[in-house]
């Protein structure tokens, strides 16, 4: 770990930190959803299924929710970071 004089861990640290845990979470929260949403397309139809299992629809729509904001925290957070470390125009511009 790198840490700064005080034992305290340096910025791009804590980014790089929190960058990793949304991208686990990005990766994780749709992968949960797979069950709920098999029992929910399989059936007669797909209307009658979500009336049928509200709250498995509801988890599948709050966890993509979770999924969407996490994917959007990745961006938002590591944007700084490569936007610092590109020393021309051309990858400032790759960093957006």
């Amino acid at each position: 770990m790198q840490l700064l004089k005080g034992g305290e861990v340096s910025s791009d640290r804590k980014i790089a930190i929190w960058v990793g845990v949304l991208y686990i979470v990005a990766t994780v929260a749709p992968v949960s959803t797979l069950g709920a949403w098999g029992t929910l397309i399989d059936g007669p139809g797909i209307l009658a299924n979500a009336a049928a299992h509200e709250s498995q629809l509801m988890m599948v729509a709050l966890l993509n929710l979770v999924m969407a904001v996490a994917v959007a925290g990745v961006a938002f957070m590591i944007y700084p970071v490569l936007r610092r470390v590109a020393d021309t125009g051309v990858k400032q511009g790759l960093a957006v």
